[in-house]
C-alpha cells in the first residue's frame, strides 16, 4: 500500500524540462510554483542539455519519464553563456531537439510554455519592397508540431501579433496575458494620473489594456513610418500628453531605436517623466547606449528574455519576474482554464 501511494505520488508530478535559455527561469516557475501552493507538484526532470564542440545541439533525458506529465519551458532568443553566446537558432534547433528526445522517451507533454518564442515578428508576407517574403511565424509553429505532433498545447507570453495563434494546426497555441503582471508590479509613482502611450497603431489594444489594468483615463497614439525593419520615425500624435507623465507600452525592446526615437518626440510634445512598460528585453546591439542617453526616465521590463550583460545594472532599467506568471500558466492548463484568464484586470 506505501509502495502504490508513493508511486501514485511520483505520478502527479510534473517534470519540468528547458532548453539552456531557460534553465534558470524553469527553476524560479518550479520556485513560485511552490511558494503559491499550486495544486501538481512542479519538479525538474533530469536531463543534458547543451551542445557539441560544433555547436551542434545535444539532448539525453536522465529522468524516467515514460507515460509521465511533462512541461517543455523554452526561451527562443540570443543567450550569452560564460564566453559563449548563443543565436536564437541555436535555441530552437535545442527547444526541437529537446521535444524529440522526449517523444523518444515516450513523455506525455502537458504543454511547451514559451517565455519569449522568437520568429514571431515576420507573420506576414508583407517586406520593404516585395510580398515575397518567408513567414518565419509559421515555420516555427510548422517545426514545433513536426517533432512532436502528440504535444495538445503550446503557449507564449505575449506574442507579438495574436494572429500567430492560427498557424498552429494540431496543437491548441494560447497566448498569455503579460501586462496584468507589469501593471501590478509597476510603483505607483510610475503610473500615477499618467497618459498610457502606444509607440504604434499596433500597439493600441495594448496601451488600452494596461491603461485599464492601472485605472487610468488617457491614452494617445504615436503615428510613425517605418523606414525599414527595426527603424521607425515619429511624425504625429493623438492624444495630449503636454505637461504629463506618460507610460510607454510595447511587447518588445529590441535595438531601442525605434522606441528612443519616440522618446525623444513624445518630450518634443511636451511630455514630463517618460517611463516604458515592456513585455521582452532583447537589448541588442547599441540598446543599452541608446538608452542611456535617451529622454527615457525608466524601464520596467519582464525577464522572458535571460538578461543580456550589463541590462540587471543598467541605471534606468528594472528588470521584473515573470516566473509567478508562468507558474499560473501553468496551473491554468492543469485545471482545463483558459490563460485569457490571467490578463484580467481586478478591482483597485
Amino acid at each position: 500500500m506505501e509502495k502504490a501511494r508513493e508511486s501514485e505520488g511520483v505520478m502527479n508530478e510534473i517534470l519540468v524540462f528547458s532548453n539552456t535559455a531557460a534553465h534558470a527561469q524553469a527553476r524560479q516557475v518550479i520556485a513560485a510554483s511552490a511558494a503559491a501552493g499550486m495544486n501538481g507538484s512542479l519538479t525538474p526532470g533530469k536531463a543534458e542539455v547543451g551542445f557539441h564542440n560544433d555547436g551542434e545541439p545535444w539532448v539525453e533525458i536522465l529522468s524516467q519519464v515514460r507515460g509521465r506529465d511533462c512541461v517543455v519551458i523554452a526561451t527562443i532568443a540570443p543567450f550569452a553563456q560564460g564566453s559563449v553566446r548563443h543565436s536564437v537558432n541555436d535555441m530552437a534547433m535545442q527547444m526541437l531537439i529537446l521535444l524529440d528526445a522526449l517523444r523518444n522517451a515516450s513523455a506525455r507533454i502537458v504543454t511547451v510554455v514559451f517565455p519569449y518564442l522568437g520568429y514571431l515578428r515576420q507573420d506576414r508576407r508583407s517586406g520593404k519592397v516585395t510580398h515575397r517574403t518567408a513567414v518565419s511565424a509559421r515555420v516555427i509553429a510548422e517545426a514545433v508540431e513536426a517533432v512532436n505532433h502528440r504535444t495538445p498545447h503550446a503557449c507564449a507570453v505575449e506574442i507579438h501579433a495574436l494572429q500567430v495563434e492560427a498557424f498552429f494546426r494540431t496543437m491548441s497555441f494560447e497566448n498569455i496575458p503579460a501586462l496584468r503582471t507589469i501593471a501590478d508590479q509597476l510603483p505607483a509613482e510610475a503610473h500615477r494620473n499618467a497618459v498610457v502611450v502606444s509607440p504604434d497603431r499596433g500597439g493600441v489594444d495594448r496601451a488600452a489594456a494596461l491603461k485599464e489594468h492601472l485605472g487610468l483615463q488617457d491614452l494617445a497614439i504615436v503615428y510613425k513610418s517605418r523606414i525599414e525593419p527595426g527603424k521607425a520615425k515619429a511624425e504625429r500624435i493623438a492624444g495630449d500628453v503636454r505637461g504629463r507623465d506618460v507610460i510607454v507600452v510595447d511587447d518588445m525592446i529590441d535595438t531601442a531605436g525605434t522606441l528612443v526615437s519616440a522618446a525623444s518626440f513624445l518630450r518634443a510634445e511636451g511630455a514630463a517623466r517618460i517611463t516604458v512598460a515592456a513585455c521582452h528585453g532583447l537589448f541588442s546591439g547599441p540598446a543599452l547606449e541608446r538608452i542611456a542617453a535617451s529622454d527615457i526616465d525608466r524601464i520596467y521590463v519582464l525577464d522572458t528574455v535571460p538578461p543580456a550583460p550589463g541590462v540587471a545594472e543598467h541605471p534606468k532599467i528594472t528588470v521584473l519576474p515573470v516566473a509567478p506568471l508562468l507558474a499560473r500558466a501553468i496551473r491554468s492548463i492543469r485545471q482545463g482554464e483558459s490563460l485569457r484568464s490571467l490578463g484580467k484586470s481586478e478591482p483597485r
